[in-house]
């Protein structure tokens, strides 16, 4: 008998230290202490965030105390949206201390040139501003039905080609693994 409440006593005590273990970890990965999501800073020595409204509202001192180097803010989409935080989160990000750039989510169902228009009509200009980006990835219903490749290297290279030639540097794109391989499958 006295055996069993040996062996109760222990298992209650690991119940106790694994629900206080969890509570640490909690606390930790709550405020910070703990990022789940955090490349290697050896393999990954440059490191930064997009951000869009999707994020709220951003305290743009504190992310600049991050141990990040630079940030790229969604400005537009397709042919005529306009990110409803870009403008708070341009001017806000002058706070941070960061590299900064706007970046323009692509639209499958719009003309590079419209996008490239609109982009550029939306594009203010800074100081030491990273290049313009391209941001490509599925949305809806394209990746279980994936629009053309040749259609989408089309308006992809009408947006993207001139972007650089057309505001300043050459851009960057923001591809999700998958996006462009049946377009260049050795170049992505």
């Amino acid at each position: 008998m006295k055996h069993r409440y040996k062996w109760l006593r222990i298992l209650a005590a690991l119940v106790v230290m694994t629900v206080f273990a969890a509570g640490i970890m909690a606390y930790l990965i709550w405020n910070g202490q703990i990022l789940l999501n955090n490349p290697s800073k050896t393999r990954y020595p440059v490191r930064g965030v997009d951000v869009s409204h999707y994020q709220g509202e951003i305290d743009w001192k504190v992310l600049g105390r991050q141990d990040i180097d630079f940030a790229y803010i969604k400005a537009t989409e397709g042919s005529s949206h306009v990110d409803e935080k870009f403008s708070q989160n341009w001017s806000e990000s002058a706070l941070s201390g960061l590299a900064v750039g706007a970046y323009h989510f692509f639209s499958f169902d719009s003309s590079g040139k419209d996008q490239l228009a609109h982009f550029i009509q939306c594009l203010p200009d800074r100081e030491g501003m990273l290049p313009p980006a391209v941001d490509v990835e599925f949305y809806g219903d394209k990746a279980a039905n994936p629009p053309n490749p040749a259609d989408v290297e089309q308006e992809l290279g009408t947006l993207a080609g001139r972007t650089g030639s057309t505001v300043r540097d050459g851009p960057c794109n923001l591809c999700h693994r998958g996006i462009l391989e049946p377009v260049h499958p050795r170049k992505v």
